[in-house]
């Protein structure tokens, strides 16, 4: 039974007095899977054996829980023997680790996406470009049965379209730690953050749209993009499964008063009392069943903000649903110039094009893109850079940027030893998410760059500008 205790551990059980604790039996004190554990060591303490300290669970008031050690020795207590016990709080070392933990699964869920972004750009780059050349050709020959190949071929190139759209969403989120800024519009990234989370709206609510005019921000996007992805699964979250055309997710832009860009997700879910809504944005906490959520989102997600010089608003009541609100201030006007795609395959003078990617499949796919041009193709930088070190000279380098053994950024950078107008002459194709070290080699670079997967328009247009420019 309990004979003594100090007013720090009252404090911590929300007791005002000891007599409300003298008598009682310690075991009680803690979580139900705890107790055998707690018993076994009262009994060898109180047989003069040593007792490693454990890790238990307190019980508090509220049925709320407090992780801590203990360590207990054996004692005279008025001149009776008796046992001493300190318990140490560790919910601030166990709050630690699990943020090591959530950085950690982020890093290595963000480079799982990285990866299989580029292991599918690489064989979605050559579908889509031979399902480009199959149309051209197709729509040339004028007959009942090649007009229903073309519509077969038409809706092959959707799916790749959509595929490809689907992997640049997940380049988007696969790398929070990125630290590169762009000015951008927010409404793309609202979009991209709506296609990873569609799965978790599409049973519960309609999805409305609402995007009103909002200026530019200079934000890190795939940080952004994060934020946005919390606030809409969070909605999602707070309706129930089943009851689709009676609720609402609402998605808006706009312009407030002092510029800022403003975007606001508003759910008709279960919205929270005020003595939630106090604590939302604190690091763990959640009213979400275990394991479905960490109660680090919207916490993550006001950090971010307010680095970007914004914050985050909230409104909810009970059964009224929630808004939360995101604002951020203007960037400064930027320029933006639109890629060229014409609409139409244009006749083009020839030219001698090289193109270096470790994919046969690739170097088949431009091969047909650029028939009516000298095409030669490689499948190492080692074998393009014998080539022109032999003599042979290109008016377009078309330039994996990763490959095994010779990357593109070093076969570029001995292109710019023996001959920089070589050099000047390569377009860089990049297929993933770009590690830091290559980020920084192409800011640091004036080359044009184009990104797998590509169709033919984009491809024929940086080429013409590569030789027009």
């Amino acid at each position: 039974r309990i004979l003594y205790a100090n007013p720090t551990c009252l404090r911590y059980l929300g007791l005002s007095r000891v007599e409300d604790l003298l008598g009682r039996d310690p075991v009680g004190l803690v979580i139900e899977d705890d107790r055998p554990r707690l018993a076994e060591s009262i009994v060898r303490l109180g047989v003069g054996q040593s007792v490693a300290p454990m890790e238990i669970e307190l019980l508090l008031q509220g049925g709320r829980t407090l992780p801590v050690e203990v360590a207990s020795f054996p004692l005279d207590y008025d001149g009776q023997p008796a046992i001493a016990t300190a318990a140490r709080d560790l919910s601030r070392e166990r709050e630690m680790q699990q943020k090591v933990f959530m950085a950690d699964r982020m890093v290595s869920v963000g480079m799982l996406a990285a990866g299989v972004a580029h292991e599918v750009n690489n064989p979605l780059a050559y579908v889509q470009a031979n399902l480009d050349f199959a149309l051209e050709q197709l729509v040339r020959i004028e007959s009942a049965a090649c007009s229903e190949v073309c519509a077969a071929l038409e809706e092959a190139r959707e799916g790749a379209t959509r595929v490809r759209s689907i992997v640049c969403d997940l380049k988007t989120f696969s790398r929070p730690d990125e630290q590169r800024v762009d000015v951008v519009d927010v409404r793309p990234l609202l979009e991209s953050a709506i296609n990873m989370s569609f799965n978790e709206i599409r049973h519960r609510a309609r999805l409305v749209k609402d995007y009103g005019p909002v200026p530019q921000v200079s934000v890190v996007p795939a940080r952004l993009g994060q934020v946005f992805l919390n606030l809409i699964v969070n909605a999602a979250q707070a309706i129930p499964e089943g009851a689709v055309e009676q609720n609402e997710i609402r998605l808006s832009t706009s312009t407030d008063e002092e510029g800022r860009a403003v975007v606001a997700v508003r759910d008709t879910g279960s919205g929270m009392p005020p003595e939630v809504l106090r604590h939302i944005f604190d690091p763990f906490f959640t009213t979400k069943p275990t394991g479905v959520g960490s109660g680090l989102g919207l916490s993550i997600s006001q950090g971010i903000v307010s680095s970007l010089g914004g914050e985050i608003t909230v409104r909810s009541a009970p059964g009224g649903g929630s808004e939360f609100r995101v604002l951020l201030p203007p960037a400064p006007p930027a320029d933006h110039r639109a890629d060229p795609r014409p609409a139409t395959r244009q006749e083009e003078p020839r030219a001698r094009i090289l193109a270096v990617d470790d994919e046969e499949m690739v170097g088949n796919a431009l091969r047909r893109i650029f028939t009516g041009h000298d095409f030669e193709f490689v499948r190492s930088g080692k074998a393009a850079l014998e080539q022109i070190e032999a003599g042979a000279r290109y008016d377009v380098i078309l330039l994996d940027l990763t490959m095994p053994q010779m990357s593109g950024m070093r076969l570029y950078t001995e292109l710019m030893r023996i001959d920089p107008a070589q050099a000047a002459r390569v377009i860089f194709i990049t297929g993933g998410v770009l590690t830091a070290a290559a980020q920084r080699f192409l800011d640091e670079v004036p080359n044009l760059r184009l990104h797998k997967p590509f169709d033919a328009g984009e491809l024929r247009a940086v080429v013409r500008k590569q030789r027009t420019g």
